[in-house]
């Protein structure tokens, strides 16, 4: 998408046009992700834009964190504190460790019968 709309130009920092249910928005671009894949990992590639949060503060936010080395759950104090310190309003909930939520876990399609 950031091809598309900006072509060789660095896509950061450009205003990008959207129509966010009926009214017409100009945001800045922040960041640019390869096409993602939100379903399955067996659908095709599509182009994605991320809102700022506050656009849609009725929808749940999930926040990953990488740990180099260790356990990863020993992040999860520290975490605690900074979005409390950032927010003391704001829920903290089903905090685990990503192999939890990991695709290996999840049923694998069933194979064609051919």
């Amino acid at each position: 998408m950031a091809a598309r709309a900006f072509g060789d130009r660095p896509a950061v920092g450009e205003r990008l046009g959207v129509d966010l249910f009926g009214n017409p928005l100009e945001l800045e671009v922040v960041g640019v992700v390869e096409h993602m894949r939100h379903e399955s990992l067996a659908e095709d590639d599509r182009e994605t834009v991320y809102f700022p949060h506050h656009l849609f503060p009725f929808t749940p936010l999930t926040v990953v964190a990488r740990a180099s080395g260790g356990d990863p759950v020993a992040l999860v104090p520290a975490i605690r504190r900074e979005v409390e310190r950032l927010d003391p309003e704001l829920p903290i909930y089903a905090v685990r460790p990503l192999p939890a939520r990991s695709p290996r876990r999840w049923p694998r399609p069933a194979s064609p019968p051919f």
